[in-house]
């Protein structure tokens, strides 16, 4: 779905919410408080089987996810978090530019939450390391230079100390 898309389906969402309200509201001008109140709720019950409804269809929609496919990659590299440092293992070195390379993150001990910075601070990716989870993360480096991969959630002590770089030519 796109950003667009969910956009549009938010606010419709959102004008069938207020419309109902204002509608439920608006609705009994009764003096018997009970069956005021069984009118409201008599609403809420079909809206909130009604959002159920539309809530399983769109995650009906998303099943399966894409699958991950590693051929697609033109090289290979595995990153694993462990106390408080990254290893980088199978990386040639530097990484190519303009390559498409699959980054394989695991943990050894915590989770912890992998990022990689270009060299002015923007982050340009993350993605979770946990131990016994091998995560892929596609990335394309679009130019050459030295990428510095840390650590974003906070795993111990030496925490802040987590980092190591990519060299891209």
């Amino acid at each position: 779905m796109t950003p667009a898309l969910a956009g549009a389906a938010t606010l419709t969402v959102a004008i069938i919410v207020i419309a109902v309200a204002i509608w439920a509201g608006t609705r009994s001008h009764t003096p018997d408080a009970k069956a005021a109140a069984k009118a409201v709720y008599g609403v809420r019950r079909w809206y909130v089987g009604f959002l159920s409804v539309v809530a399983l269809l769109a995650a009906a929609r998303t099943l399966p996810f894409e699958s991950y496919s590693p051929e697609a990659s033109d090289v290979t590299v595995k990153i694993t978090g462990a106390m408080w440092s990254w290893t980088v293992e199978g990386a040639q070195a530097p990484l190519p530019v303009g390559k498409r390379i699959d980054l394989v993150v695991m943990a050894t001990d915590v989770n912890h939450g992998m990022a990689i910075y270009d060299e002015s601070g923007r982050i340009l990716t993350q993605v979770q390391a946990m131990p016994g989870v091998e995560n892929h993360l596609n990335i394309i480096f679009d130019r050459p230079g030295t990428y510095r991969v840390v650590c974003l959630e906070y795993c111990g002590l030496m925490h802040h100390m987590m980092a190591t770089t990519l060299e891209v030519k």
